[in-house]
């Protein structure tokens, strides 16, 4: 999630809230599509005073699928199979990581072309930031990096 640290940290609290209220109700965890409907319907009910954040949500459903979704500030959805980028750099990172990115490919490859997108994106665009964290989302758990670019 990236946007106002403020927004983040609202959008964060509500919606521990609502996950931990539907594992009460459920008494399960909430699959990636159930929680990005959540997330939807939050955005969009504020759309006339909007929380200023853009979100991507990874995960795994019940099959083990890969579920990888983008959104916007009013929560429109844009699912992919492949691959989700966003920020101010996202149209060059789209267009960087359709270039690179090939099926089936291990951690560690996925990890380099990851990285490897990333860095050229952030040299692509000097309002970016300095850097970024890379989340490989698998079956056996979340792995997340820090990437550091120039700080010049």
């Amino acid at each position: 999630m990236i946007g106002l640290f403020g927004d983040i940290s609202t959008i964060r609290q509500i919606l521990e809230y609502k996950t931990s209220i539907y594992l009460l109700k459920k008494s399960e965890r909430i699959q990636p599509l159930g929680f990005s409907n959540i997330l939807s319907n939050l955005l969009y009910h504020h759309r006339f005073a909007p929380f200023l954040v853009e979100t991507v949500l990874a995960g795994l459903d019940e099959k083990n699928r890969l579920f990888i979704e983008s959104k916007d500030i009013l929560g429109a959805k844009s699912a992919t199979s492949d691959f989700a980028t966003i920020g101010s750099c996202s149209e060059s990172l789209n267009g960087i990581c359709g270039v690179f990115w090939k099926p089936e490919m291990n951690r560690e490859d996925l990890f380099k072309t990851i990285s490897s997108c990333l860095i050229l994106g952030l040299n692509r665009n000097c309002i970016s930031g300095w850097g970024g964290i890379v989340h490989l989302v698998s079956i056996d758990g979340v792995t997340s990096k820090l990437i550091q670019t120039r700080m010049d």
